[in-house]
């Protein structure tokens, strides 16, 4: 009988994951709303498993969220995970069932969260410019 035994070694690092996407929204003879999507996942960038998450939109919704993702202890009941996002897009105003305006809107967010089993700590700022 013969055994074949393969002993895999895991890299320190990795995986680190990248996905693409597009979403296209419209009316036949209107308005047409398009997005080319990124999302960026670096996972294990520590030895407490930190990872490192990015989604970004162009097109007609210009954004970009990224977070920090930080376990404290080995376990990973604790972490912290400070976040930031920036969004752009275009909005239709309407009065009543009329189109009124097409307005652009713009918004910048950023957050810390905090978690352990007996208490959870949220601070989030939000700017709307």
């Amino acid at each position: 009988m013969r055994i074949l035994l393969f002993q895999a070694i895991e890299k320190r690092w990795g995986p680190n994951l990248i996905r693409f996407g597009v979403t296209w929204d419209g009316e036949i003879k209107g308005k047409q709303d398009g997005n080319a999507l990124i999302n960026f996942k670096a996972t294990r960038l520590n030895s407490l498993n930190a990872e490192w998450l990015t989604d970004i939109s162009v097109g007609t919704l210009l954004s970009l969220q990224t977070e920090f993702y930080q376990p404290v202890d080995p376990l990973g009941i604790f972490f912290v995970a400070p976040r930031f996002e920036a969004y752009r897009t275009n909005q239709d105003v309407y009065l009543n069932t009329d189109e009124a305006a097409y307005r652009k809107f713009e918004t910048l967010a950023s957050g810390f969260y905090s978690f352990s089993p007996i208490y959870r700590l949220q601070f989030l700022t939000l700017i709307s410019l």
